[in-house]
């Protein structure tokens, strides 16, 4: 199995970013600053976010939200199809549950080359899965 870091995923994903509250929309100006637009995007809409960094997100359409608190949105970077009965395990290692086949999980996050599905719950990329990414 290749070895591929969190960075080099987050540079080549897209996420899809479902908001839990309304929020503004910026642009970025020659300058490298934020100017706020007459516009707002929707609470339970999704979008679709190309670059996640602490204090901004970019969206497809070249626009950005910032300052948001990660309680107030949602991101998925795609899906895993369980292969066959495989453990969810904290970052350590530590086996939490089983997961049957047949079984489809949301990518929260991807850290260290573990693919986050719900609350310090991991998968690595080496477990029997199938990952589609957005």
């Amino acid at each position: 199995m290749v070895s591929i870091t969190t960075t080099e995923i987050q540079q080549v994903l897209k996420a899809q970013l479902f908001l839990k509250m309304d929020v503004p929309v910026y642009k970025r100006s020659n300058g490298g600053s934020f100017e706020k637009i007459n516009k707002y995007l929707k609470r339970n809409e999704s979008y679709i976010a190309i670059d996640i960094q602490e204090d901004y997100i970019q969206l497809s359409d070249g626009t950005f939200i910032k300052d948001i608190n990660n309680e107030h949105y949602e991101l998925t970077y795609g899906d895993i199809e369980i292969l066959e009965r495989t453990p969810v395990c904290s970052r350590s290692g530590v086996v939490l549950r089983y997961v049957e086949k047949g079984q489809h999980l949301k990518i929260k996050n991807i850290k260290d080359n573990l693919l986050e599905v719900g609350k310090n719950e991991y998968f690595s990329f080496s477990d029997s899965i199938s990952v589609s990414y957005l």
